[in-house]
């Protein structure tokens, strides 16, 4: 089985900019009408997976003799494999990706938006991957698990001091069924906040899900209409 890409450019009609994901996690957004910050990051990686709107395909940079690369499309549909030359990266937009995930998925409009909501929907409600060289922090893990007496517990750092690393290893360590939610400034909706919870499936914690339904059906209906 192919190995998963660890990288992926999704569109996202609410904020109409393409967010790229690694490992499922946000990292950064691109914006059409600024080419050259996307120009940059493809002169540094080799593959990525592209969920447009117009469909989903592979992006992977074949090396050619003489060190020059170039870049091709792949889509897998009912076990056939379609390809299609995309070109240096100099020449690759966001615009050609769009045009040729159209091209390589004609027809298969639901599929695609079922993509893409599941993507989008696993990056906000799986933790990061471990790092290989990872150093566990014991005494800190153990916090974590005596915080489990409070109804709330708050873990503040810095940015980059490592929080979402101890908090995805304690995760796990642990036995029992963690839920996990993911939200950024893009994100600043009650809407947000309790629709991610409620449309995951957890048999051990349907209480929440159901509390979460009832939440969210107040943010987005009228009192009259409930």
């Amino acid at each position: 089985m192919p190995k998963p890409l660890q990288h992926a450019l999704i569109w996202s009609h609410e904020h109409q900019h393409y967010t790229l994901t690694r490992d499922g996690q946000p990292e950064q957004g691109f914006f059409p009408a600024d080419p050259s910050a996307f120009a940059r990051w493809l002169d540094e990686h080799t593959a990525f997976a592209f969920l447009g709107q117009a469909g989903r395909i592979s992006v992977l940079k074949e090396a050619r003799r003489g060190g020059t690369g170039y870049w091709y499309a792949y889509r897998t549909q009912h076990r056939h494999t379609s390809k299609r030359y995309l070109g240096r990266t100099e020449t690759l937009s966001l615009a050609r990706l769009e045009e040729t995930a159209r091209t390589l998925g004609h027809g298969s409009g639901a599929t695609h938006a079922q993509d893409q909501g599941m993507v989008m929907l696993s990056s906000k409600l799986s933790p990061p991957r471990l790092p290989n060289a990872l150093v566990e922090r014991e005494r800190l893990l153990i916090c974590l698990d005596a915080a489990l007496s409070t109804p709330l517990t708050l873990l503040a750092a810095p940015a980059g001091w490592g929080k979402t690393t101890l908090l995805a290893t304690w995760t796990d360590r642990r036995k029992s069924q963690v839920a996990w939610l993911s939200l950024d400034e893009l994100d600043d909706s009650p809407t947000h906040f309790w629709v991610h919870p409620s449309r995951r499936n957890f048999p051990r914690s349907s209480r929440l899900c159901s509390m979460s339904w009832k939440v969210a059906r107040r943010i987005l209906l009228p009192s009259s209409s409930l």
